[in-house]
């Protein structure tokens, strides 16, 4: 089997308060770059976990490039974190 020829999907508009903390969480990341493509939804755990689908491209010679579900995390006392993620292709 070949490998997947991925699209290259545009960026998705977050809502105001996850697109704040996808800056937070990935605007600073070295050796690669994440970008939205999709909002997933939402779900209350503990504060809320907000789930989307990145492209990420890694700095690389050969510019390695992936589809990845991303969970962040808004603790009640508004704190961000990335709780999971995992390559879609």
């Amino acid at each position: 089997m070949g490998e997947w020829e991925l699209v290259d999907n545009p960026s998705c508009n977050l809502p105001e308060k996850v697109a704040e903390g996808f800056k937070e969480m990935f605007e600073d990341r070295i050796g690669s770059r994440f970008k939205p493509v999709m909002y997933c939804g939402s779900q209350r755990a503990n504060g809320i976990n907000y789930m989307l689908i990145c492209e990420e491209k890694r700095a690389t010679l050969t510019a390695d490039r992936y589809y990845e579900k991303v969970i962040l995390h808004l603790t009640m006392d508004g704190e961000w974190d990335i709780l999971n993620i995992e390559i879609l292709a």
